[in-house]
């Protein structure tokens, strides 16, 4: 089978663009092909095979993520929110990130505590 892709998601934006790329080709491949044995939990171990947040691509709407990214937990918003998104002209890889953020040192007097919506999920 030969795929085009056409992005739209800009490279390094850190939306996921190449996971969620994946994940899709995942599910076409599975659709097309008719791999009935390819249920969800068989799809999500080859969708963490290929990288870390692979298999949140495989559903949809919001989710709490655990282990790696690949424990899948949905947590629906009980509201539409808006998003506003600024991309600069610089891109940053995902494993620059992290092994830059493996280095770092808490800075004294920063809160690090978990921050919370003014939503409630259910």
């Amino acid at each position: 089978m030969r795929i085009t892709l056409n992005k739209r998601i800009p490279h390094g934006a850190g939306l996921g663009g190449g996971s969620s790329d994946a994940a899709a080709t995942l599910r076409l491949l599975n659709r097309v092909f008719q791999t009935r044995s390819f249920r969800w939990k068989k799809l999500s171990a080859l969708a963490a095979a290929l990288g870390s947040d692979v298999p949140f691509f495989l559903g949809g709407g919001a989710a709490i993520c655990r282990g790696r990214g690949e424990l899948i937990e949905p947590a629906p918003l009980p509201v539409r929110l808006n998003l506003f998104l600024l991309k600069p002209s610089f891109g940053v890889s995902t494993a620059w990130a992290y092994s830059r953020w493996r280095d770092t040192q808490e800075i004294p007097g920063a809160n690090y505590s978990p921050q919370q919506l003014p939503i409630k999920f259910s």
